[in-house]
C-alpha cells in the first residue's frame, strides 16, 4: 500500500507527498508539523488509544484539525452485517462483532477520548452511505477487495479450503442479497481542533 502510494504520487508528479511507515502510537515527526492529521479506520484498533490521540495532537501544529474515523455499532450497518453472515456461514468460528460502549463506536466516549487529548470544538458527525451492487457476484468481487476479515481469512487456510469457503460465501450472497439492492453502512467521524494556543 505504502509503496503503491509512493509510486502513484510519482506518477502524477507531486513532489510534496512523502510516503512513510510508522508507529500511530509514536509517531516519527516532530512536533508541531501538520495543518491537519486523520486516521481512517486505523486509530480504532489502536492497544492504547489514548496514545494514538496524544499522538496526533502533538504533530498538529497550533489551530490544526484532526479527523479521526470509527464505525458505528454493526447493528447499524445492514452492509458490515451481510459480509459478516457470508463469512460465519463459511466459518463459524467468525462472529459479528458484538457492541462495544467502551469503544469509539460510542460517540461520548469518542468525544470524551479526543478531549482528553486537548482537541477543542470537537463534534462527532454520523456519516452514512448505501451502496448498491447489479448481483450477488458484484458484491462478491467488492468484498474480496475491500474487507480485511475476508483478506485474513483468505491468507489463514489453504487454497481448497479457501475455495471451499469461497464457494459457500457466494451461496449465502446469492441466497441472501437481492440485486439493486441499497445496503448502507455508517461510521463516525470524529473532528477536532489543536487550540492555537
Amino acid at each position: 500500500m505504502i509503496a503503491r502510494l509512493a509510486r502513484d504520487a510519482a506518477a502524477a508528479g507531486w513532489t510534496n507527498v512523502r510516503a512513510r511507515v510508522g508507529d500511530g502510537q509514536d509517531l516519527p515527526y516532530e512536533s508541531d508539523r501538520f495543518d491537519a492529521g486523520f486516521s481512517m479506520f486505523g486509530l480504532m484498533f489502536f492497544p492504547d488509544r489514548a496514545r494514538g490521540f496524544a499522538e496526533l495532537f502533538r504533530v498538529l501544529r497550533p489551530g490544526g484539525t484532526a479527523v479521526v474515523s470509527s464505525w458505528a455499532p454493526i447493528a447499524d450497518s445492514p452492509l458490515m452485517r451481510m459480509m459478516f453472515g457470508a463469512l460465519t456461514a463459511a466459518d463459524p468460528n467468525i462472529q459479528e462483532p458484538q457492541p462495544n460502549f467502551l469503544s469509539l463506536e460510542n460517540p461520548e466516549v469518542f468525544e470524551s477520548e479526543m478531549r482528553g487529548a486537548g482537541f477543542e470544538a470537537v463534534s462527532i458527525q454520523r456519516h452514512s452511505i448505501a451502496l448498491t451492487f447489479e448481483s450477488p457476484e458484484k458484491m462478491w468481487e467488492a468484498m474480496v477487495r475491500s474487507s480485511a476479515p475476508l483478506e485474513l481469512m483468505r491468507h489463514s487456510v489453504s487454497a481448497e479450503v479457501w475455495a471451499r469457503r469461497t464457494a459457500v460465501m457466494k451461496a449465502f450472497l446469492a441466497e441472501k442479497y437481492r440485486p439493486n439492492c441499497p445496503l448502507s453502512t455508517t461510521a463516525y467521524l470524529g473532528i477536532g481542533h489543536k487550540p492555537q494556543g
